[in-house]
Parts: C-alpha cells; structure tokens; sequence
C-alpha cells in the first residue's frame, strides 16, 4: 500500500513538473526588423540617388529582392541588390521624375525567417505614390516575393517540445528512481 501511494504520489509531481516546464513561456523569436533606410520612410529629396540601402537588425541571406518604383509605376533598379551583413544596397538607373517612390524589398535573416515591406520617399513634390506601385500583399513573385502572415512560430512551439521531451523523461526517471529505492527499503 505504502508503494502504491508513493507511486501516486512521485506521478502527481512529475506531472507538475512537465506541466510547468510546458507552460513556461519561451522567449520570443527575434526575428529581423528593418533598423534604417537611406533615403528614409517619407524623405523629399531634391534628386533621385543613385542607390537606396536597407539596414536590418540580423545578418542577411542571399538573395535579396529590392525593387524601387518611380511615380509613373516603372522600376528605376539597376542590377542585383548587394547583401553585405545585415546591409542590403541596390543601385538605381536614372529617373528624372519628381514624386513619390517606392522601395518594395523581401529578404530572408540568416535564421530563415522572411521579412517584406516598403520604403517610400518623394524627389520633389510628394504623390500620392508610384502607380502600379509594389507593396509586400501585391508585389509579383519574380520581383518582389510573397507576404508573410500572421501564423503560429513553429520556432517558439518547437523550442516548447525540445524543452518539455527531456524534461518529462528525466521526472519519469526521477518517479522509477524513487519508487524502485522505496521497495528496497
């Protein structure tokens, strides 16, 4: 009888522990945020530069995709957009239209995680912006790739698994250690 209650009782603490340890929140995944751009969000220049730059807060993956769109909807980018670091730089060709433009980019963290966004800056008078102009929700797949969503991180539930199987194996093996010292004596 004595086992028996020792037993249900070594269960009920192993069960506290695999509950506390799961219900533990994991620190959230930092992800990569866009730190400064030049031109920043919302300059009015005087001239279109002759390239923009995307500075994040991780290291970058390649490829990178960086388009910047001139008022009239026309891409204005020249070449591939240069990944150095957490530094993302992409040359422009000539425009000489005044108004407001669009940098539309989608990079990937050196952890995988994707970010999109857009940039925009005025030459001259601002606009109401480029048309035809690409957002992260409506950029095509060869320019500018797809959105992200909020959706559950597969990371932060991942990272509860890998914390709560070990842990739950060694309060198993704790309760079988106890229970098979409690029979000896």
């Amino acid at each position: 009888m004595r086992v028996a209650a020792g037993l249900a009782g070594g269960v009920l603490v192993t069960l506290g522990v695999l509950l506390a340890l799961v219900s533990i929140p994991s620190p959230a995944a930092a992800h990569a945020t866009l730190l400064a751009s030049t031109p920043e969000d919302g300059d009015v220049l005087d001239a279109l530069p002759d390239r923009v730059s995307l500075e994040f807060t991780e290291d970058l993956a390649q490829p990178a995709y960086v388009i910047v769109r001139a008022p009239d909807g026309a891409a204005v980018t020249e070449g591939e957009p240069e990944v150095r670091g957490a530094l993302v730089t992409q040359m422009l060709a000539g425009a000489d239209l005044t108004g407001t433009y669009a940098i539309a980019y989608r990079v990937v963290a050196e952890d995988g995680h994707p970010l999109t966004g857009e940039v925009r800056f005025s030459v001259g008078t601002p606009t109401g912006g480029p048309s035809g102009s690409v957002s992260a929700g409506s950029a095509p797949r060869d320019e500018v790739a797809t959105t992200t969503t909020a959706e559950p991180d597969p990371e932060t539930s991942t990272r509860r698994i890998d914390v709560a199987v070990p842990a739950g194996l060694f309060a198993v093996a704790l309760v079988l250690l106890a229970w098979s010292r409690r029979k000896e004596t």
